[in-house]
């Protein structure tokens, strides 16, 4: 595909919470990585920003910017394809309902750290059998927040998943369903992932894969899309050995 084959997108910076504002353009982009890389360097905290293509009535791409870099967010309905005509109105509500999630994670995940500081502190007093019940409660929420820091909603929902019931009510609701509609939006389409991972088990030994995570975890481009990408394929792939843990142990085994 040529360059002037490629779709272009129109891209608006939108404030924080004003559901009324119709956006700022602030340029275009050929590709959605391009977009990001843009939208990187103009959006101001608690900004929002949106790729449309041209005739279409909806964003097909959502992004806030948050104190900690650029955050995707949930583009709730499949984008259909561009309109000959349209009225000129985009419908941002996609916009907004993600500004709302980002929003909430940057309210709720301090709240979180504080109690695993406090699950931390109780292990210190606790005797051996409790302590190490509130060590692990406290790094099993501990993994759920830096996931969440780092923009792996996705990991952080299977992190949920995993979690026991008492523990996963220390998310609190707000935490939670935040998590859950940030995660849908990094769910990977168009591929059969058990098919894909029962291949790599099939075809690589678990020290094969603990290798190759070990190379991909520091790996950093100077694309954001392509950096989560890479960080949900070492997620994907520490979990196939079996957790950080055996990740670490098997990488110690092979000097790495």
């Amino acid at each position: 595909m040529t360059r002037q084959d490629k779709p272009t997108y129109q891209l608006f910076a939108l404030p924080p919470g004003d559901s009324s504002a119709s956006g700022v353009s602030v340029g275009e982009a050929d590709t959605l990585e391009a977009a990001a890389d843009v939208l990187e360097g103009v959006l101001k905290p608690g900004e929002t920003g949106v790729a449309v293509r041209p005739g279409q009535d909806r964003p097909e791409a959502v992004w806030v910017r948050t104190a900690r870099g650029l955050r995707r967010g949930k583009v709730s309905a499949p984008v259909q394809e561009p309109k000959a005509e349209t009225d000129g109105h985009i419908d941002l509500s996609d916009a907004y309902e993600a500004q709302y999630h980002v929003t909430v994670l940057a309210e709720e995940l301090p709240r979180l750290r504080e109690r695993i500081d406090a699950l931390r502190a109780q292990a210190n007093d606790a005797h051996a059998d409790l302590a190490k019940v509130y060590r692990t409660d406290a790094a099993d929420l501990a993994a759920v927040a830096d996931a969440c820091d780092a923009g792996h909603y996705l990991a952080a929902a299977r992190h949920v998943d995993a979690l026991d019931t008492a523990v996963r009510n220390e998310l609190g609701q707000r935490l939670y369903d935040a998590i859950r509609a940030l995660a849908a939006d990094q769910e990977p389409v168009g591929i059969d992932e058990q098919v894909l991972f029962d291949a790599l088990k099939d075809n690589l030994s678990p020290r094969a894969v603990a290798a190759v995570v070990a190379y991909l975890q520091p790996a950093n481009t100077n694309n954001p899309e392509v950096n989560r990408q890479l960080r949900w394929l070492s997620d994907r792939l520490t979990e196939l050995v079996g957790g950080s843990e055996q990740l670490d142990r098997l990488t110690d085994e092979l000097g790495l």
